[in-house]
């Protein structure tokens, strides 16, 4: 398949998962939710293309030097973990706002099946290219990093969690975007110099988790 149809593929089902937005969360969240998540991809793009060292460069198909595949890429998976999460722990739209915490982490799990197969297909067909000397790259495929599985892990949790604190006005929204924001320039885990970054997402996500619980019962 070539990138263009590709490209074009990922669009028809961003339309799709918009139409499908609309109809269930209606206009102020459809354009919360896509609008925050390609912007957050697009900065997140340009940051890891921007580096000195990129540990991926885009492949057949790019924009200044950012792959646009990934960039539509991650709303569409955040959709779909955001999705996969509220059908399994079987939350409707009236009770998402108790259930904050458990969605944005079973979307974090969520990230990594979805977002598997995408990564698999796309090294493959060269869509983008991921560059020797990357941390815990164990040649598992096309060099692959094994720390990336868990940076789609971080990445759509936070979203989801970024996501819903706004849906819902939480007092917490504002901190969590900032978070979030900051998050950008550390989500170049490949390389040892910005394994610091990890170490302040770990302490985020524990001060998140041990403060939401306790604000929620606020609300």
């Amino acid at each position: 398949m070539s990138p263009a149809l590709a490209l074009g593929l990922v669009g028809l089902l961003l339309a799709g998962q918009t139409a499908h937005s609309m109809q269930q969360r209606g206009r102020r969240s459809t354009l919360l939710f896509f609008g925050l998540a390609l912007v957050y991809a697009l900065l997140r793009e340009l940051w890891i293309t921007s580096r000195e060292r990129p540990f991926y460069v885009a492949g057949s198909l790019s924009v200044a030097n950012v792959a646009p595949i990934i960039v539509l890429g991650w709303p569409l998976h955040f959709y779909l973990a955001l999705w996969f999460a509220r059908r399994l722990l079987k939350v409707d739209l009236g009770r998402e706002r108790l259930r904050i915490l458990p969605l944005a982490l079973l979307a974090a799990a969520s990230m990594l099946v979805l977002a598997l197969p995408g990564e698999v297909i796309g090294s493959h067909l060269g869509w983008w290219i991921w560059q020797p000397g990357n941390l815990l790259d164990l040649g598992w495929y096309h060099g692959l990093p094994l720390n990336v599985l868990g940076g789609w892990m971080l990445t759509g949790g936070m979203f989801v969690l970024a996501f819903l604190l706004f849906e819902h006005r939480h007092p917490l929204r504002w901190v969590n975007l900032v978070a979030l924001a900051g998050s950008i320039p550390f989500h170049t885990l490949a390389h040892p110099d910005s394994w610091i970054g990890l170490g302040l997402l770990a302490a985020y996500i524990t001060a998140a988790a041990w403060s939401l619980p306790r604000s929620l019962a606020k609300v």
